[in-house]
């Protein structure tokens, strides 16, 4: 397993810190990080600049994520030069946010998430989730002749119809090829185990995203947004030492992506990530 963290830290990282941003890759690279996960739009917009600055410090693009609106629309069209430049630059994974219900929509799917059944059946019902579901299965097509795998994470957005166990293993029934970005930290949102999402997704993991996550000070249990703050990895409560270790057991040998948005240093917590990994690398 290599690791891997997104780009945005960096950016961020380099503005809290007053350093070049060629200073904070070089002490990722340091660390032991090999790559970064990149933002298509992003890298669309400035992939000569940022390649030189990855090329110099000797980093990869372990995947980009991809956000598009295709519940309104199914057609792939446009999507295809997203596939296209994942394969010029031999990137081999990719992200999908693929569109979200209207919250109007949302309670009638969450009071049925726990029972496989019945949220196959609504989701086989709703015509926006259907153009999701056709989209994927076009683009999954199109992106495994070009050597790039498609897939969804438990997005955390509660009008994500892909952020729980169930709505998760419908697509993955549904659309031939698309595999499963496993995110250590979203499960936690819907208030799901993640190691028992483990266990019912582990056969379709094709990348992960470590996130751990940290109370909030004076926060109310009864208030499931205190559990989701930030946190470097190890550093908060959930049990990603434990994902990890599961992880190489089962064979996974891609990417882990180092992932904690809207942390006040950066820099060191990235780098404090980086050492809790290949630590519990090394015990495994």
């Amino acid at each position: 397993m290599k690791l891997s963290v997104f780009y945005d830290h960096a950016v961020q990282a380099a503005r809290q810190s007053g350093q070049p941003i060629e200073k904070v890759l070089a002490a990722f690279k340091r660390a032991g990080i090999d790559a970064v996960e990149m933002d298509y739009e992003t890298a669309r917009g400035q992939i000569l600049s940022i390649g030189g600055l990855l090329g110099e410090a000797g980093l990869e693009i372990s995947g980009f994520y991809y956000n598009h609106n295709f519940n309104w629309n199914p057609s792939i069209e446009s999507s295809k030069e997203m596939v296209d430049l994942a394969s010029t630059l031999d990137v081999h994974r990719i992200l999908m946010v693929p569109g979200f219900l209207d919250e109007e929509d949302v309670p009638a799917l969450n009071g049925v998430h726990n029972n496989y059944q019945k949220t196959a059946a609504y989701m086989d019902g709703d015509s926006e989730i259907q153009n999701m579901k056709q989209a994927l299965t076009d683009l999954s097509a199109y992106a495994r002749k070009r050597g790039v795998i498609l897939s969804l994470e438990d997005y955390d957005l509660i009008t994500s119809p892909y952020s729980q166990i169930n709505e998760l293993l419908w697509f993955i029934g549904k659309v031939p090829g698309l595999g499963i970005t496993f995110d250590t930290g979203n499960f936690a949102f819907s208030k799901e185990d993640s190691l028992l999402a483990f266990e019912a997704l582990k056969d379709h993991i094709v990348h992960v995203h470590l996130k751990d996550r940290a109370h909030l000070v004076g926060g109310s249990p009864a208030d499931n947004r205190t559990f989701l703050a930030p946190a470097p990895v190890g550093d908060g409560y959930l049990p990603v030492g434990l994902l990890i270790r599961r992880l190489k057991q089962i064979g996974y040998d891609g990417y882990l992506v180092i992932e904690h948005f809207d942390l006040k240093d950066e820099l060191d917590s990235v780098l404090r990530s980086a050492a809790y990994v290949k630590n519990v690398l090394s015990f495994t």
